[in-house]
């Protein structure tokens, strides 16, 4: 999964999340269809600089990954801002824990063991559990 979400700043790059150091609209290359990439932040994944930019134009979002100041690797990423954090758990979670995770949210009864491997899989990702919770709840 590659995935950037918006109001944490985190990008999940191949099962690792990072949380990103905002950088203030400075040029960040040119998008396939004409428009302005502006950086939106700076990530360090698995020893790798991560520089995630968004068209101006177009709004695709893409991560671009570096060795150096050299160019490796460029790919698109999903993002994901408050208004859908829920679809992100639904793709991250299996459905047991997605609905304890929303039932003890909720006030409802809910699962104990199955938010408990909620909470430890996005731990393990490098998720914190509380601050993505506290942007949907």
């Amino acid at each position: 999964m590659r995935a950037y979400v918006e109001p944490l700043k985190l990008l999940i790059c191949d099962n690792e999340a990072s949380k990103g150091v905002k950088a203030e609209r400075i040029f960040g290359g040119f998008c396939e269809c004409g428009g302005i990439m502006f950086q939106k932040s700076w990530h360090l994944i698995n020893g790798r600089k991560l520089l995630v930019s968004e068209c101006d134009k177009c709004w695709k979002v893409k991560a671009y990954a570096f060795s150096g100041l050299e160019l490796v690797e460029s790919f698109e990423v999903k993002t994901y801002t408050r208004a859908n954090l829920l679809d992100l758990l639904r793709e991250l979670l299996s459905e047991a824990e997605f609905n304890a995770v929303v039932d003890k949210f909720n006030g409802g009864n809910y699962n104990y063991s199955a938010l408990s491997r909620a909470k430890k899989k996005l731990e393990s990702l490098g998720v914190d559990f509380e601050e993505l919770i506290s942007h949907l709840f």
